[in-house]
């Protein structure tokens, strides 16, 4: 297997089978693309489906990005805009609802002030609430809508495509790092082994050379807390606790358009993974 990375703006309409074993390899792609080209994706593909549940996500990118100094100046310009195009059809929405979350945008956000500034200026808990918000309207101009409601697009597409599938969720790859490494390359191995002409006796040896190495790649590459110059990582270590963590997303689960939100998310999310 060779890492293989595409081109966001071409990928899917790349998506084919190889020719031969010798030809298979691993493709990496990110949220947009198949959102952008929805054409289905080969029945030949195991994916593995990256996702975060969206009240965690949103304490995420709020702790993250009000850092100071914040580690994206994007967020020092950006003024939030509560305008989305695509959000209802991503997350099969009412439009009540995406009135409920758009008149909630409208009443957090401040003409002419930017997103760092909100996230830093606002009571802590409607801060998070617009970091919420605008992970489903969408963040930066010309979105059309955010990593939310395009997550659950991209399930949609995976489904539709009747491909293996296994949904992995960001939170669990970080607490429960060899754990769900070995579930991956159970999944992997599993769902190619016609494919690849192995065996169960094989799967099971292959399962645990790849899964040492998966682990040893993550931790020395993806979780690391120190990055090269000129870089950032979105995992980073947050002062708050375990229980302070739970009890925002709890909060956030109870808001009356953030919480219908979110389910709708998990509905679509969990009839996304497809037996192999």
């Amino acid at each position: 297997m060779t890492a293989h990375v595409k081109k966001r703006c071409c990928l899917c309409e790349e998506l084919s089978c190889p020719e031969s074993r010798d030809d298979a390899h691993v493709m990496r792609w990110a949220a947009p693309e198949l959102v952008l080209r929805p054409q289905l994706v080969p029945r030949c593909y195991a994916v593995v489906h990256m996702v975060r549940d969206p009240a965690r996500w949103a304490l995420s990118l709020f702790d993250y990005h009000r850092q100071s100094p914040t580690p994206e100046q994007w967020v020092l310009h950006y003024r939030p805009s509560c305008s989305s195009t695509l959000v209802e059809s991503a997350l099969n929405m009412s439009q009540e609802l995406l009135g409920g979350i758009q008149a909630l945008c409208h009443r957090l956000v401040q003409p002419n002030i930017s997103f760092y500034d909100h996230l830093t200026t606002l009571p802590e808990f409607d801060g998070l609430r617009l970091a919420a918000v605008l992970n489903i309207l969408g963040l930066k101009d010309g979105s059309r809508m955010g990593d939310v409601p395009r997550s659950a697009a991209n399930a949609q597409v995976l489904q539709r495509s009747r491909v293996a599938v296994i949904n992995v969720f960001m939170d669990d790859l970080i607490l429960q790092q060899d754990r769900v490494i070995t579930d991956i390359a159970s999944f992997v191995l599993n769902a190619t082994m016609v494919e690849t002409g192995l065996n169960a006796t094989d799967v099971e040896t292959v399962k645990v050379r790849l899964s040492s190495f998966m682990i040893k790649s993550q931790t020395a590459n993806i979780l690391r807390k120190s990055r090269p110059a000129g870089t950032t990582s979105h995992i980073t270590t947050s002062a708050r606790s375990a229980e302070e963590k739970q009890n925002l997303t709890a909060m956030l689960y109870k808001d009356q358009v953030l919480g219908p939100s979110f389910m709708l998310w998990w509905s679509i999310i969990n009839a996304t993974a497809q037996p192999y």
